[in-house]
């Protein structure tokens, strides 16, 4: 009852008005088991603080507002103040200057990141994971939903190592590994961004050069060029566009 407000003997006084009512606040002290020393102010506060009401008469008696409008009143209290929290909480966080890069440590939370990364990426997501890590998100996520804008390469590791990388709109990367000793670090740093572009540059080289190396020379992509670079960029940017 403490997240509606209302103090101990608060909400044994309303708990016992609800099974009874209207009703003297003599009768609620004797069905709450507050004392009577008590009963009298504590009704009162439940009437200023809008969870029952005061029916005139000799003697007073009281009825409880309906439990739904109690706590629909409290959602929005809290709702209320969670967003002032936010607002000020907010100001605080941007006006230090960070961009939100750092460690984050712990599998559960490292695991999250990773999830609402690729949940709420709008263009494109670049993604090199060990098979394990694969097969968590793949657990997660529809990966339907993400295939057409969604590359994955498969990285090395064990059952105690697993490793991954997403890149998610060219903005945001994240870089760690999953297990018991589960970190990773979030960043939107433009040069270690670049970094990350560059090793999923030469991934889908490496994929294309080794296409070629078993298809038909008829078959060979057309890709596989010195302007397979500038065509990345190209591309990266017209997904960037469109986003905004």
């Amino acid at each position: 009852m403490a997240l509606l407000g209302l103090t101990e003997y608060e909400a044994r006084v309303y708990r016992a008005m609800l099974t009874s009512h209207p009703i003297t606040a003599y009768r609620l002290g004797k069905l709450s088991g507050v004392p009577l020393s008590r009963v009298y102010e504590v009704v009162a506060h439940l009437v200023e603080k809008g969870a029952a009401t005061l029916i005139p008469g000799e003697p007073a008696r009281y009825a409880p507002v309906p439990p739904d409008i109690l706590i629909q009143t409290a959602q929005l209290r809290v709702a209320s103040a969670l967003s002032s929290l936010q607002t000020e909480l907010s100001s605080l966080y941007q006006s230090a200057g960070s961009d939100g890069s750092g460690w984050i440590r712990g599998e559960r939370l490292v695991f999250s990141r990773l999830i609402s990364l690729i949940q709420t990426a709008k263009t494109d997501l670049l993604l090199a994971a060990a098979a394990s890590v694969q097969e968590r998100i793949a657990g997660s996520v529809v990966m339907e939903r993400l295939a057409a804008r969604m590359r994955i390469y498969t990285t090395s590791g064990g059952v105690a190592d697993t490793p991954f990388i997403l890149l998610a709109d060219f903005q945001s990367l994240l870089i760690g590994r999953l297990g018991e000793d589960s970190d990773a670090l979030f960043s939107h740093h433009p040069m270690l961004i670049r970094f990350a572009e560059d090793y999923f540059r030469q991934r889908a080289m490496a994929e294309l050069v080794q296409e070629s190396r078993t298809a038909t020379p008829a078959a060979v992509s057309p890709r596989l060029t010195e302007n397979n670079w500038l065509d990345w960029e190209e591309e990266k940017q017209r997904r960037l566009l469109r986003a905004h």
